[in-house]
């Protein structure tokens, strides 16, 4: 087992079988570790690490910009700008182009500028020209108990 990123994923050395998903990655000790989330390459499992669950439940739902987007071979392309977002707020448009980033950096870089300011390098059409833009990531609101 072992962890990949910023320990946003728990890399287990089992075979996850189909319906698993969800469930508890324990260790030789029977300790939680990790909630079982996806299979890769061989049927391997990945799952997400114990520490992040808590850190997300403490805080409740987590920042957003807004938008949908796919990775291609020179950052994430925005799909679409949700209406009243902070990308809105920020000019971002369906087209643009967020340059240097994975889909991880992204949700790192959310997570860590939730309440305060997110620098963002964007390239939007033909033109190569580059801006930043600087975008007021909401604080997470916590869910009512």
């Amino acid at each position: 087992m072992r962890g990949l990123g910023r320990r946003r994923w728990v890399h287990a050395a089992i075979r996850l079988a189909p319906g698993n998903s969800g469930g508890p990655l324990a260790d030789a000790a029977g300790r939680v570790i990790g909630i079982n989330t996806m299979v890769i390459a061989g049927g391997l499992a990945l799952a997400i690490p114990s520490e992040v669950v808590v850190r997300f439940l403490e805080r409740g739902s987590r920042p957003t910009l807004g938008i949908a987007i796919r990775p291609v071979k020179e950052g994430l392309l925005v799909l679409q700008v949700n209406p009243n977002s902070a990308a809105e707020r920020a000019s971002l448009m369906s087209g643009d182009l967020l340059l240097g980033l994975t889909m991880d950096d992204l949700s790192e870089a959310i997570d860590d500028a939730a309440g305060s300011l997110l620098k963002l390098q964007f390239r939007r059409g033909n033109r190569h020209i580059q801006r930043e833009v600087s975008v007021v990531v909401p604080a997470p609101r916590r869910e009512a108990a």
